[in-house]
């Protein structure tokens, strides 16, 4: 119990002290534009204002498909009301309409654009629910508009710490903090527990060049799965889905989504994904469900097949740790109903990236 100079305790502090200050990280969500295409922006949201110092304690550690983690410090961020009871609808018109000089819509990204603007596509994250397309780590999942609500704690956003993966493409990222203090400490929920030793999966859409998808999701891709999450997708002229933009499938019980429903080039991919209830491999753990590889691979590059689950017989491009490079391929393998990854094509492992030597 901390006591004021005159001995008085000082009661207001109590349960923040009891609780261990464990919760403060609101909500995740994540923005993209087509017009800054290969790119991301992850906003943190807090309850907290901002510092005098304009910077907040710690880093957030983003693993894009490549299979490479990137840390970012908390030194951008942006502004505004987003109350704990609006819907993703309201979310998302707040982040377009605000105003003001530390807006979210007044701060400009890397690529140059607006951080958020009417052409925007904003996703924010919830817990996955039932039937996770695997249990590797905690998945969560986006939520694009509609009457759900995103945030992990009951008091309103006022503060967004923001960081902009580049050069990037769509598929399974994995985020997780480190080094936070009260402004963005973890809490009980996903995708708000993440924290040192607690990382998420998540399903992100990143733009690429193309025309936009302005017409539903095709009824051949709705077998064995739940019918709302496809729908959810459609595009319209009215809002049009980018090019890149990968649809969060989620299946009935017992089937697992294989690949991607994506948008590319104003047509969705409908040859590579469906939601079936084969044995899959799972996304390749360093020195995890392997054999005979290389325990420096560190994931897969994931594609429209190569994804958080891919089927039997499947080969896949893997990236490895440090300056090393992929020599050939890795193949998903079932034996005995064990998953496996094996070698593949041209499999030479993990080698030295070769010296390019300058003119002479």
């Amino acid at each position: 119990i901390m006591v004021a100079k005159r001995g008085f305790p000082i009661l207001c502090l109590l349960p923040f002290y009891l609780t261990g200050v464990q919760s403060h990280l609101t909500a995740v969500c994540v923005i993209t534009n087509q017009a800054d295409p290969g790119a991301a922006v992850f906003m943190l949201g807090t309850y907290h204002g901002v510092p005098a110092s304009k910077t907040t304690p710690g880093s957030v550690e983003i693993t894009p498909p490549s299979g490479v983690p990137e840390s970012f410090a908390f030194n951008s961020y942006c502004t505004g009301s987003y109350s704990n009871t609006w819907s993703m609808d309201q979310i998302a018109n707040q982040f377009k309409t605000s105003t003001g000089t530390t807006a979210c819509k007044s701060r400009t990204t890397i690529g140059g654009i607006p951080l958020v603007d009417s052409a925007s596509t904003i996703g924010c994250y919830v817990p996955y629910g039932s039937n996770p397309p695997d249990t590797q780590l905690p998945w969560v999942r986006p939520i694009y508009s509609g009457s759900t609500t995103i945030h992990c704690y009951p008091l309103p956003i006022i503060t967004w710490w923001y960081a902009e993966v580049r050069n990037t493409a769509t598929g399974i990222f994995q985020m997780r903090t480190t080094g936070t203090n009260f402004d963005l400490n973890p809490i009980g929920e996903d995708p708000c527990k993440v924290d040192t030793n607690y990382r998420v999966k998540m399903s992100v859409a990143i733009p690429a060049d193309g025309s936009s998808c302005i017409t539903a999701v095709p009824s051949s891709e709705y077998e064995n799965a739940i019918i709302s999450t496809v729908q959810a997708c459609d595009g319209s002229p009215s809002t049009p889905r980018a090019s890149g933009f990968s649809c969060p499938v989620q299946c009935n019980a017992g089937y697992v989504p294989f690949g991607e429903l994506k948008c590319d080039d104003g047509e969705w991919t409908t040859n590579a994904f469906r939601c079936s209830n084969e044995v899959p491999c799972t996304t390749l753990q360093q020195g995890q469900n392997t054999v005979n590889l290389d325990s420096r691979i560190i994931g897969i590059i994931t594609n429209d097949v190569c994804n958080a689950l891919t089927a039997a017989g499947t080969e896949c491009i893997f990236s490895c740790s440090g300056d090393l490079i992929a020599s050939g391929q890795i193949r998903c393998q079932i034996s005995g109903n064990i998953p496996v990854w094996v070698q593949g094509t041209g499999y030479g492992g993990c080698v030295t990236k070769p010296t390019t030597l300058g003119p002479t």
